[in-house]
């Protein structure tokens, strides 16, 4: 990638790494989450559950653990993305914000959560793994 890059949306090599972590939330399968996130000490996840700001090497991994203690209810968890917004690119870094609707059910009960993901993926050629990304829900019903 090169500053001047004349894309308007993501790569679906971008979009691959959010698309590891989105089948690890609806499946709660750990492996899916390999190679979807970066290993470096300047790894961020932001979510809505505690400690909510998960940091550094293995930031991914205990990510993973705390969303699987948060959703351990969620039955039938399953998303649609919108389209990729605000695309940006600076060297091997890019920058999106992925519209999410997800759906699921617990206690009987379906629910509907609308937000928005901001995504910052770092890689070259075909190979991206998520270096920071933060969820922000819309809506909630």
């Amino acid at each position: 990638m090169t500053g001047d890059d004349a894309r308007v949306a993501p790569s679906p090599a971008m979009l691959r790494p959010v698309e590891r972590i989105v089948g690890f939330m609806e499946t709660l399968d750990p492996t899916a989450l390999e190679g979807a996130f970066a290993d470096g000490p300047d790894v961020v996840v932001i979510d809505s559950f505690p400690p909510f700001v998960f940091t550094g090497r293995g930031a991914g991994e205990r990510w993973g653990a705390g969303f699987r203690a948060h959703a351990a209810d969620h039955a039938g968890l399953r998303h649609e993305f919108g389209p990729a917004q605000e695309f940006s690119v600076s060297g091997d870094t890019g920058f999106f914000s992925l519209p999410i609707t997800w759906r699921w059910e617990s206690g009987g009960v379906e629910h509907r959560e609308t937000g928005g993901l901001a995504v910052v993926v770092v890689g070259d050629g075909d190979e991206f793994r998520v270096r920071s990304t933060g969820w922000a829900v819309v809506t909630y019903e």
